[in-house]
């Protein structure tokens, strides 16, 4: 879980230096920067961003797909299971946690 939460904040990071960056880097009349255009700017350059990596890492060489990781600060992509596995595996967890709550046998 941790993979895909990495792989979704750091495009936004992103996005939000680029509107900051925007808003001071680039000369555009103080009515064009408004509470509404920063957002939009930052959830834009997020999603280029986060399109340019996933492509990167998807069509890529082998050997070039490494810059769609490094660029989502993940070596990982993240796993999604099947309902079959989420299943058992939240079966399992249960089964674990009701194993450690039991009072042990004196």
């Amino acid at each position: 879980m941790v993979t895909s939460i990495v792989r979704t904040v750091v495009p936004y990071i992103v996005g939000a230096l680029v509107a900051v960056g925007a808003y001071f880097g680039v000369d555009l009349p103080p009515e064009a920067l408004t509470e509404v255009t920063m957002p939009v700017v930052a959830a834009a350059a997020a999603t280029v961003y986060y399109g340019v990596a996933r492509a990167a890492e998807e069509y890529l060489p082998e050997r070039w797909q490494r810059i769609g990781k490094v660029l989502l600060a993940s070596r990982r992509s993240p796993g999604y299971h099947t309902e079959e596995e989420a299943r058992r595996e939240i079966d399992r967890i249960v089964r674990d946690e009701t194993r450690k709550r039991r009072p042990s046998a004196p």
